[in-house]
């Protein structure tokens, strides 16, 4: 594979096909770009048992707006998870055809070919979503076990814990070549989920194929990804910290920030905020179509020898 034409062909789809941002803005990650993360942190004032009365009483009288509020909620969720579900079918199946420099590509035919692969997509991505908390549970209970079996057989000591600790994290390490391998069997199957037409367990079969009749080059698409992602967060964390320290030194040394504090933090959330959605467009797009390129030059290719 030509990887210098993979990367050219990326910035330049990800550029000219700007209406693909609009796609990137919404589909979930395929192919482990960054996805973002939200935390929640909950606070309390310790009011104690008057606290917790009136709590009890506040849900007994407006339980009937809260379940409809929880509802609402709920059905503004699934619809806005199933929207992610179209924009990713979308992005791909519009990355692809540009690249192959097909007539009448554009935000409708992207969006029609997102609502052909709905189903199959969604099917696809419950299937991985059930397996990976079915592995998660596994893996719980197995550690839990291996814990109590170490602790009820040997003395609790710094050395003990110190052992146990690394044993963790070797077989955490042991684990990155297994997830890596995933990642890429994921990306070629849901490639040929939306691009070829196959459905979830034979993309899944197709995806494990193509990995290894290609495993060399598969592994440097994902080492080049991984370098351009490291690479992007390098950069854009030099214009932020640049943005963040006089912003902190202003609060730290200024006097009577209280005037014009709240007007200058509400302005800066709004404009990185907007900055932040259209980093998410941009940078969704550029590695979504890198991968949905390098799936067509690799079916492309000759299998490579073992």
């Amino acid at each position: 594979m030509d990887y210098g034409e993979l990367l050219s062909a990326t910035f330049r789809i990800s550029w000219r096909a700007k209406y693909l941002w609009l796609f990137g803005l919404f589909a979930l990650s395929l192919d482990g770009c960054n996805p973002s993360s939200s935390s929640y942190q909950f606070s309390g004032d310790g009011g104690g048992t008057d606290s917790f009365a009136g709590g009890i009483d506040f849900l007994a009288g407006n339980w009937g707006w809260l379940l409809a509020l929880g509802l609402v909620l709920f059905v503004l969720g699934f619809l806005l998870f199933a929207l992610s579900v179209v924009m990713t079918a979308g992005l791909v199946a519009g990355a692809d055809e540009a690249y192959r420099g097909v007539e009448g590509t554009g935000a409708r035919r992207s969006w029609r070919r997102g609502l052909e692969r709905f189903w199959p997509l969604l099917g696809l991505l419950l299937l991985l979503m059930m397996a990976g908390l079915l592995a998660l549970l596994v893996f719980g209970l197995m550690a839990a076990v291996a814990v109590f079996v170490f602790l009820q057989s040997f003395d609790v000591s710094g050395s003990a814990v110190v052992a146990l600790v690394g044993l963790g994290v070797l077989l955490a390490l042991a684990l990155i070549p297994f997830l890596v391998v995933l990642q890429i069997v994921v990306s070629w199957s849901a490639r040929s989920l939306i691009l070829d037409g196959t459905g979830v367990f034979a993309s899944l079969g197709r995806g494990w194929r193509l990995f290894r009749a290609r495993t060399g080059s598969s592994l440097l698409v994902w080492a080049l990804n991984l370098g351009l992602s490291i690479a992007v967060g390098l950069i854009l964390a030099i214009p932020a910290i640049a943005l963040a320290i006089p912003l902190i030194l202003a609060i730290g040394f200024g006097e009577d920030q209280g005037a014009w504090l709240i007007p200058l933090v509400v302005l800066g959330g709004l404009v990185l905020g907007a900055v932040a959605l259209l980093l998410k467009a941009v940078l969704t797009t550029f590695f979504s179509t890198y991968w949905t390129i390098a799936y067509r030059k690799l079916q492309e290719g000759p299998a490579e020898s073992s």
